[in-house]
């Protein structure tokens, strides 16, 4: 079936429910956007295949709303003439509704993947407009889809964490989290987040790729905990055996729970921006007050020493994996081109070879040569892949997960010999990245006002990038982890002790180049001499810098000294795991600029 196909039989659906817009998020019933195939709607109505993404439709106008690291490429995957391209945020698809609606309209929506708080700011937003939200309990893009009887979701098996890699085990868990959040018998604590609800539970679907969470939802009382597992999830013996505290429940027996099992609780503490509506209402027509509860994202985020260790093991393991791959990339003669994918594969080689504890990688590898790399999330595929040849910068943005840990790393090498501008590019960029890298902050700064301390120098050099300069990295979770970022964004505070951030400011330009400088930082705590306490952050990926890139004239003698002091921990950390060859490379590598 074609798209515009596709785009009238969904509009007949909106028809017969008697709906003027409908939309479609990129996300699965978890509110997140880890999908399997059948969850892919907005690829298979419009051909986009980024990760984040929304699509509104009414009777004569559809469009696809992107964040700025896919605005390139949703124009290269999307037919402009069927789709309007716009900027993905609140208030742009705010002012969307309203210059395309009229008074007294109806939005339908899947109740299974918006959550309470999306519908909620629309609902308030929207209230002087007459615009009503309309709940459709059957997805829309699956009653027209032919695909299905062929697409089968897959299976995964859950796995216990045990307790050396995550420092606490389940029943000290539940107990300092009844402790501290649940005060009488009739509440309870609600969570769909898959991330939280594996962090909870110290399981974990291992062989899922990129995300080993689970798929599922907890609710813990003061006395009980369940877990509700997606149908496509096993559940072994043995971890029913070991989790006495535990109620393995199929997600469908979520109603049959609150009414029998809960039936003394009427309070569900929920986190708002992570519960679908549909659970929502199934509480309110069960009677259950609801508090909002954002409390164990941010629990999940503060890592303890336990996994601090294991975090620090699994970048050091990555550390050398990459030193091994980037030798491996200066001794290949590119005479015999090499390509995009290839890189891809070899480098997940290099990973495999480095530990056994190395369980795939934390995302889908980007690596982008010359003008593929100003695609922020570029994905190389048969059709785009570029061959490694001539001159130019190759950009490699890579993660693994381990037993102990998850990590993500972004370098940018040059191909053939430097030229001026691609020196000045990136020793922006460095000078960009080493500015977040050594501030020093306190909980009360905000994540938009920690990415001024990046996105400003990139500026003052007369570009910027389309994206935040950090986010949150998960432990043996998502590449992606709330609740905080760094990014203009970000207008909440509460950076604290114990939390894992990346850093990587870019400069990309369409059609010519891009430039990412990634490490990943925990942030520590220090006295400083008023006696209050400062954070700064430690950087805790280790690979070198491309020095061949690095105009030492363009950085100050602060700068100089960063980087000199980084490339010696790099030496120090990675050394005694590499073969003699890579070892007297990366002495050369990371030798005093």
């Amino acid at each position: 079936m074609t798209i515009p196909s596709k785009i009238k039989k969904l509009r007949d659906q909106m028809k017969a429910e008697n709906i003027h817009m409908y939309i479609i998020p990129m996300k699965n019933r978890y509110l997140n956007s880890d999908l399997e195939e059948p969850e892919m709607r907005i690829k298979y109505i419009s051909g986009f295949d980024g990760s984040a993404g929304l699509i509104f439709i009414t009777e004569s106008k559809i469009s696809l709303f992107v964040d700025g690291r896919y605005t390139l490429q949703a124009k290269l995957e999307v037919d402009t003439n069927i789709f309007d391209i716009n900027e993905l945020s609140f208030q742009k698809t705010l002012e969307w509704i309203k210059n395309n609606l009229k008074k007294n309209s109806k939005i339908g929506f899947d109740p299974k993947l918006h959550p309470i708080h999306e519908i909620e700011n629309y609902t308030n937003k929207l209230e002087n407009n007459f615009i009503s939200f309309v709940t459709i309990d059957q997805n829309l893009v699956d009653l027209i889809r032919t695909d299905f009887t062929s697409v089968r979701a897959k299976k995964y098996t859950l796995s216990i964490i045990d307790e050396k890699y995550s420092g606490l085990s389940i029943s000290q868990k539940l107990y300092y989290l009844r402790n501290k959040y649940i005060k009488n018998d009739n509440e309870l604590i609600f969570t769909q987040d898959n991330d939280v609800v594996s962090w909870i539970s110290n399981l974990r679907a291992l062989n899922k790729q990129y995300t080993p969470s689970i798929l599922g939802a907890c609710i813990l009382t003061k006395k009980n905990c369940y877990l509700l597992t997606s149908n496509n999830v096993t559940v072994p013996s043995e971890v029913n055996a070991q989790y006495s505290e535990i109620e393995f429940l199929d997600e469908n027996e979520f109603e049959f729970l609150i009414n029998s099992k809960l039936s003394e609780t009427n309070i569900a503490k929920i986190d708002k921006q992570n519960t679908s509506v549909y659970f929502s209402e199934k509480f309110i027509k069960k009677g259950y007050e609801l508090i909002s509860f954002n409390d164990l994202e941010r629990e999940k985020s503060i890592k303890n020493s336990t996994e601090l260790k294991n975090i620090m093991r699994s970048h050091i393991c990555d550390g050398q994996a990459i030193c091994n791959f980037i030798y491996w990339l200066k001794q290949t003669d590119h005479k015999k081109p090499i390509d995009e994918i290839s890189i891809i594969n070899q480098l997940e080689q290099y990973r495999k070879r480095s530990t056994t504890d190395y369980l795939g990688p934390s995302f889908p590898a980007i690596v982008g040569f010359q003008e593929n790399g100003a695609t922020i999330h570029y994905r190389a595929t048969d059709q785009s892949c570029k061959k490694i040849t001539g001159g130019g910068l190759l950009l490699i943005d890579s993660g693994g997960q381990y037993k102990y840990g998850t990590t993500d790393i972004t370098r940018t090498f040059l191909i053939g010999n430097a030229n001026k501008e691609y020196s000045r590019l990136y020793t922006i960029v460095l000078k960009a990245h080493i500015a977040l890298a050594s501030t020093t902050f306190d909980s009360n700064t905000t994540g938009s006002e920690l990415d001024k301390y990046s996105r400003e120098i990139i500026e003052s050099y007369g570009y910027n990038y389309n994206h935040g300069t950090g986010h949150g990295v998960g432990y043996l979770l998502s590449v992606h982890e709330g609740p905080l970022s760094i990014s203009p964004r970000e207008s909440r505070s509460g950076f604290s002790e114990n939390m894992l951030f990346s850093n990587e400011p870019g400069i990309y330009i369409e059609g010519e180049l891009g430039i990412r400088i990634e490490n990943l930082m925990i942030i520590r705590k220090n006295t400083a001499s008023d006696n209050l306490y400062k954070l700064y952050f430690e950087t805790i990926s280790f690979a070198p810098f491309e020095r061949n890139l690095i105009d030492r004239d363009i950085l100050n003698e602060n700068e100089v000294d960063w980087v000199n002091k980084y490339h010696k921990i790099v030496y120090e950390k990675l050394n005694k795991g590499l073969d003699i060859e890579t070892k007297e490379w990366l002495s050369k590598e990371t030798a005093p600029i």
